[in-house]
């Protein structure tokens, strides 16, 4: 008997409402992303390949991961990073239907998470001297290279959103 009971009360948690709403802020998470990643390979030489986020009980981030083949300037990867969040933030808040599970709306720079991954015009890793990663995330630009001595990623340099922003003279 406290089997039975046990069965139906985990049936009855599993069909709860509040699976009902992850799925259905998952859907509308991964409609945001879709249409993000479709318009950024549209318009630039990116190509969509990762996913990030973190969504819990509230959508606090989003992210997308992106791979670039053929070398970046600094100049370069700072302007499709950028590019990348602000098309992201208009998707984020332009959804209406996203809006219920925003941890905070509007949707800002801070809430967005891009990564490129440089590779050659082939699809192999550049040299060590080179970018290899470019981020955004928490509102930091980082410029990233590999070491292949060393086995792992080091920090080139980065720099704050706001202080990018305000040299470039975006929105």
């Amino acid at each position: 008997m406290k089997k039975i009971i046990c069965f139906l009360f985990f049936v009855f948690l599993s069909c709860s409402q509040k699976s009902y709403e992850s799925s259905d802020k998952q859907r509308h998470i991964n409609h945001v992303r879709h249409e993000v990643a479709k318009k950024i390979a549209k318009e630039t030489a990116l190509v969509p390949f990762g996913t990030t986020g973190q969504a819990l009980n509230q959508i606090e981030k989003l992210g997308l991961s992106f791979l670039h083949y053929g070398k970046l300037d600094d100049d370069h990867a700072r302007s499709l990073l950028i590019k990348v969040g602000y098309v992201f933030i208009d998707e984020v808040n332009g959804d209406e239907n996203i809006r219920p599970y925003l941890a905070n709306f509007p949707f800002n720079l801070k809430n967005i998470e891009v990564r490129i991954f440089i590779k050659d015009e082939l699809g192999r890793d550049l040299n060590d001297d080179n970018i290899q990663i470019v981020t955004l995330v928490d509102g930091v630009i980082e410029y990233n290279s590999y070491s292949s001595k060393d086995k792992k990623i080091e920090l080139v340099k980065s720099e704050k959103l706001e202080d990018v922003i305000e040299m470039v003279g975006v929105r």
